[in-house]
């Protein structure tokens, strides 16, 4: 009797299965999608099956711990959907090893619920497993389980291989795929797509990668520099963390929190509102398409998660173009260098050195994170030794959440909100507190960059909106366009200032435009 629990615990799982999937956010179609994909789904459900059975021999248990990971993937999925307007994609996968290494960027959007959920689903398998049954090898010989182990290994190749073949290729638009395809192949398809052979584009805004061993290295002993006009200049350009003007989104906003800010569109050369791919998080995006001047339909599979596969090789980038000017390239970002694999990429990128964390001090923090002021004063240090033009790129922390971690005074919110939301207040505050602390660097630096021997070029933009999730249904409110200054110390700003809206490939470009190489 105890054989017979395989084929019914395979049968109930595989039913179970697309009941699960049945959960996911955009729902997929479950009849009228093409035979391939219920292929696919059967293939990856009699896989996970399997090998859990064959490790544990109790088909109770396999059929539970495969459903616990397929429900895991779901409630990451939908928790994901609802804080970034995005499914969970095949690439999201590395996500669940990064929440282990740096739990406070991920776990809290997870929720509650969710994380409870997720605990009665392991607590109801290791029962299962301990308790409730006994292995089937007890009751049946090594060989024939195993025997009948490799048959469902291989029916679950054939079924996975015959689906491949009948697949259609993926939109890369995740809404779509994964109402037409279901969420289980449209992962696989995700998944196989980004292993096919990289297709670097074609396009090079910045020129081919360059590499200057023909530009003379300063000598380090001779710290002045020119001051002519003609010289090449610095450049500094700053990617907020979660920055844009919430005034769009909630105008009752006390005017000293943007007072830095109204007062850079009169100075900058130009400003407005810049277009970035992602939406609350994967700022990756963002700042791989400011390096590289490409835009996400560029990347194809890989504008999703960029550095996993595409950038593992030398890249044009606007570093490599400065680098071949002579310019020493500079990123500083105070978090570990080792997240995102930033640490490998971006001497791929074009960097001379990269400086995380570790440069900064618990002093340094504004909140959980290091501060814009800490960064502001470790980039005007370096600027004002620096013995040849540099480019620095900074990557801030300070604004990242989850917001709700911290806490927020009524006495605070007074003095940041003329008005309370209805929702999401405590949030909306503690973002103002650090955006003042970011439009504070912004005025700083074009106060400070004047004075260095070279001239310099600023560039200031948000990588995504933040995650507010409440107020923005609330609001009923889909812009996820952030902001974006030019300034320039040997370009005035003009009489009518100058607020096109662009893209965040193109900011790069227009930054060099101003420093005139």
């Amino acid at each position: 009797m105890t054989e017979l629990l395989w084929p019914w615990c395979l049968a109930i799982g595989w039913l179970l299965s697309f009941a699960a999937e049945s959960l996911v956010h955009p729902r997929p179609k479950l009849p009228g999608r093409p035979l391939w994909t219920y292929l696919l789904h059967s293939g990856l459900w009699l896989l996970i099956f399997t090998v859990f059975l064959l490790i544990v021999q109790r088909p109770i248990f396999a059929m539970l711990a495969g459903l616990g990971i397929w429900l895991a993937v779901v409630l990451v999925g939908n928790a994901k959907e609802a804080s970034l307007r995005e499914p969970f994609v095949f690439m999201d996968f590395e996500y669940f090893t990064d929440a282990i290494k740096h739990p406070r960027l991920y776990l809290p959007f997870l929720g509650l619920w969710r994380a409870i959920a997720l605990g009665i689903i392991a607590v109801a398998v290791i029962g299962a497993a301990l308790w409730a049954e006994t292995p089937l090898t007890a009751h049946m010989p090594w060989l024939v389980f195993l025997k009948y182990g490799a048959l469902s290994l291989f029916a679950a190749a054939c079924l996975l291989w015959v689906g491949d073949r009948w697949s259609d290729a993926p939109s890369l638009q995740p809404d779509k795929d994964i109402r037409d395809m279901g969420f289980a192949p449209s992962l696989w398809i995700y998944g196989w797509a980004e292993r096919a052979p990289v297709q670097v584009p074609a396009a090079r805004p910045f020129g081919p990668r360059l590499e200057p061993p023909h530009i003379p290295v300063p000598n380090p002993n001779i710290p002045e520099l020119p001051s002519h006009t003609e010289s090449p200049g610095h450049l500094v350009i700053v990617q907020s963390e979660s920055f844009f003007d919430v005034r769009r989104l909630w105008p009752h906003i006390a005017p000293e929190v943007f007072r830095d800010f109204d007062a850079a569109h009169r100075q900058c050369v130009q400003s407005g509102q810049i277009r970035v791919p992602p939406w609350g998080a994967n700022t990756i995006r963002t700042e791989f398409s400011l390096l590289t001047g490409w835009s996400p339909a560029a990347l194809g599979i890989h504008q999703f998660q960029p550095y996993r596969f595409l950038a593992r090789r030398p890249l044009p980038s606007i570093a490599w173009r400065l680098k071949a000017q002579g310019y020493r390239t500079i990123c500083i970002h105070p978090y570990p260098s080792s997240f995102y694999a930033r640490n490998t990429i971006y001497p791929l990128l074009g960097f001379d050195d990269f400086l995380d964390v570790a440069e900064f001090t618990p002093e340094d923090r504004s909140g959980p994170y290091t501060g814009d002021r800490a960064v502001a004063d470790k980039t005007l240090q370096i600027l004002q030794g620096a013995t040849q033009p540099t480019f620095i790129f900074i990557i801030t922390m300070e604004n990242h959440g989850p917001l709700h971690l911290e806490s927020v005074s009524a006495a605070e919110k007074k003095t940041l909100l003329l008005q309370e939301p209805p929702v999401s207040a405590d949030d909306l505050a503690i973002y103002l507190r650090h955006v003042r602390n970011a439009g504070a660097m912004l005025q700083r630096f074009m106060s400070e960059l004047p004075r260095l021997p070279l001239p310099s070029v600023l560039g200031f933009y948000g990588d995504h909106v933040p995650i507010m999730e409440k107020l923005y249904e609330a609001r009923h409110f889909a812009d996820g366009r952030t902001d974006y200054w030019l300034w320039s110390s040997r370009h005035p700003a003009p009489g009518s200032p100058q607020h096109p809206e662009i893209a965040v490939a193109e900011l790069g470009v227009r930054a060099l435009d101003l420093l005139e190489i």
